[in-house]
């Protein structure tokens, strides 16, 4: 009994040591100490009230002085499409309608006024414009206006209607001549020829023309012309003349017309025409003239 006492003994004192080594090696964590972790700091008190009620920051720029414009604004505002309505009248008030108007300055425009007297333009850049305002009943007028970016600039301009010089008077007419007097018409003696007895006279002839004198009475006188070969181009200033062909075939030439004739044609040659006759056949033409211009002496 006493070795199995002193047995169990040295069994206990075996496993106690047993278990404090494996106590010592075994790999769970041990939690610290509850005297070496701090307490938990409580959370600190807001000063300030949360972000959502936090006042928004101070502007970095001054706030602009009354009365003025910051450089943005100011730069918006001169880029922003501006409106001009100019009128124009007379000195009077009255409307002017149908006038040229042509602007000059940052853009060029050019309208005419309405039945109003207005002209408007749209889209206008700011700047200085210079308008030229042209009517035909009224002076010229060029007038300057300045127009303000992103506004209507209203402007009007009275033309001054335009004095023309009084036209000169006309002449007074010439006074009326009085018509040339009629030239005395003594009538002639009255005759009755043979042409057959005259003819052979004329053909007995060698000239190349020979002629004879009928008679004249009043302004109209009257021959029988023998012709040979031509009569040459000629023109009768003063007096129409009647040709009649006897005998004979010809050509007879008025300005630039050319007609064959024989006996029988007649002829109607007005006074200031060239006229020419040549002889076609182997015989003789022989032609009745009578020519009525100038009186007979």
């Amino acid at each position: 009994m006493l070795e199995l006492g002193a047995y169990m003994s040295a069994a206990n004192v075996t496993m106690s040591a047993l278990a404090v080594l494996w106590l010592a090696f075994a790999p769970q964590t041990i939690p610290p100490p509850t005297t070496q972790t701090p307490p938990p700091k409580p959370p600190p008190t807001q000063t300030t009230p949360p972000a959502t009620q936090t006042p928004p920051p101070k502007p970095q720029t001054p706030a602009p002085k009354p009365g003025g414009t910051s450089t943005g604004s100011s730069a918006a505002t001169a880029k922003a499409a501006a409106q001009v309505d100019l009128l124009v009248t007379t000195p009077a008030g009255m409307t002017i309608p149908g006038a040229t108007v042509k602007a000059e300055g940052p853009v060029s425009r050019q309208a005419t006024t309405g039945a109003d007297g207005h002209v408007i333009f749209q889209n206008v850049t700011a700047g200085t414009y210079r308008f030229r305002i042209e009517h035909d009943s009224f002076v010229t007028l060029e007038k300057e206006v300045v127009v303000s970016g992103g506004s209507r600039t209203t402007a009007q301009a009275a033309l001054t209607a335009e004095t023309k010089p009084a036209a000169a008077a006309a002449p007074p007419p010439p006074a009326p001549t009085a018509p040339p007097a009629a030239p005395k018409l003594t009538p002639g003696q009255p005759r009755i020829l043979s042409l057959t007895d005259l003819a052979e006279q004329l053909l007995r002839e060698q000239q190349p023309i020979a002629e004879r004198a009928l008679g004249c009475s009043g302004a109209t006188s009257s021959r029988l012309i023998r012709i040979r070969e031509s009569l040459e181009a000629h023109t009768h200033a003063d007096a129409d003349e009647l040709i009649y062909v006897v005998a004979g075939d010809a050509t007879l030439k008025l300005g630039d017309k050319e007609q064959n004739i024989a006996p029988g044609w007649f002829s109607i040659v007005p006074r200031g025409m060239s006229h020419s006759l040549t002889r076609r056949g182997r015989n003789p033409v022989l032609i009745l003239s009578a020519t009525s211009g100038p009186p007979c002496q």
